[in-house]
């Protein structure tokens, strides 16, 4: 059985599989339509499905007419399984696959949201990506809390704190000696994409963001002179403006990737 995390974030796929170097792509899935004339660039994927078919990521944004990302709370939806599909298609993993996928803290308390999604995406799925027809097995999913799985691979004794600055929502861990602390974590609907997509993000606007995510965790008991680990891809950003409130903040490497290599790590745990 191999272990692959697939993380559906709302602007990039991240993916990490064992034995494999992690990758991303854009989030974004559009109707499929012939071309004229076929550009195929590396990483374009064409995808057919249930009889429907799909641009996904790059080519999306390219040639779809109506290019999309879904920012549905639920994550029980036809998107999260395509993307997700897409992502296993490039690892050439299809068989006896165990996936583990990281969801936002809030909607994983939600035991039908759990519940939902391993019935969305466990089993058989007949996929045609590229012109390569593959059926993809998914024997087993592991649903894990986003943030809090980055603890794994970024073990700490004591008290600590993790902030997972995502492109659409926040989430806030605590570990306290290696034990989860609900009471003093959770989730929050903001995110570095909401601070302008298209446009220059200023400091004050991250500034104010800043301001924001201080007085959600201040709620939660967080304290100055906790340590917190910063993942997220909005991390390095924000790094300087949540260190004025946390000192002892400090940017996880590859923190766009923590919540898929943690992922990993507690799929071999489970495995085991």
């Amino acid at each position: 059985m191999k272990i692959v995390a697939v993380d559906c974030g709302r602007s990039r796929v991240k993916v990490a599989a064992e034995g494999q170097k992690p990758f991303m792509f854009p989030s974004v899935l559009g109707q499929y339509h012939k071309r004229g004339y076929r550009e195929d660039l590396p990483g374009d994927i064409e995808m057919f499905y249930n009889g429907s078919g799909y641009f996904i990521g790059q080519l999306a944004e390219r040639e779809a007419y109506n290019p999309y990302r879904n920012f549905d709370q639920t994550k029980v939806t036809k998107e999260t399984l395509l993307l997700t599909l897409a992502a296993l298609w490039q690892t050439g993993i299809q068989d006896d696959i165990f996936l583990v996928m990281p969801i936002p803290i809030k909607n994983y308390e939600d035991e039908e949201e759990r519940r939902g999604l391993k019935d969305l995406l466990k089993g058989e799925h007949e996929v045609t990506i590229n012109g390569d027809s593959r059926t993809i097995h998914i024997s087993r999913v592991l649903i894990v809390m986003e943030g809090a799985v980055s603890f794994f691979t970024n073990y700490r004794p004591g008290t600590v704190r993790i902030l997972d600055l995502g492109s659409r929502m926040w989430n806030a861990a605590t570990f306290k000696d290696g034990v989860y602390i609900n009471r003093e974590s959770g989730s929050f609907d903001l995110g570095c994409d909401m601070l302008g997509k298209d446009t220059k993000v200023t400091e004050e606007q991250i500034q104010t963001a800043a301001d924001t995510i201080n007085g959600e965790v201040r709620r939660l008991r967080w304290e100055d002179d906790d340590s917190v680990l910063l993942i997220g891809g909005g991390n390095e950003a924000f790094a300087p403006y949540i260190q004025n409130y946390f000192p002892n903040a400090e940017v996880v490497k590859d923190g766009v990737y923590a919540n898929v290599l943690g992922c990993l790590a507690a799929g071999k745990a489970r495995r085991s």
